[in-house]
């Protein structure tokens, strides 16, 4: 059941890293100004979202293996029971269950990052 465990968290969390690349690209791209003069601005958002996804990354892998985890593992595992096949069950319930906790948590980081490099990025701007 160990092993069945580490290969759950592992694939959620690989997986929820993807998910929250994809997303983070599509949002914090369309927080960027369009005009040619903010390349600074357009550094400084995307340097908020990388700090905020990178300070939230290993309590995002703590969390989500502690709740995404358990809840996944105990959901996936009763499922798995009423269809007969009780570890498939439980690997597909803590994969999803890491995934889902994990990438809210980063998705947020990375959002709030980009909304504080945002931000710096206005009030640099009306200093100048």
């Amino acid at each position: 059941m160990g092993v069945i465990l580490f290969f759950g968290v592992t694939i959620g969390f690989v997986a929820a890293l993807v998910a929250t690349f994809l997303l983070a690209v599509r949002f914090v791209g369309a927080m960027m100004p369009r005009d040619d003069d903010a390349a600074a601005a357009r550094r400084t958002i995307r340097k908020g979202a990388v700090a905020g996804g990178l300070i939230a990354f290993v309590p995002a892998l703590l969390l989500a293996t502690v709740i995404g985890a358990t809840l996944g593992g105990t959901y996936g595992g009763a499922l798995g029971d009423a269809a007969g096949a009780r570890d498939s069950g439980s690997l597909a319930g803590v994969a999803l269950g890491v995934f889902a906790v994990a990438t809210i948590l980063l998705c947020l980081s990375v959002a709030l990052g980009a909304g504080i490099g945002r931000w710096l990025a206005g009030r640099a701007t009306a200093e100048d």
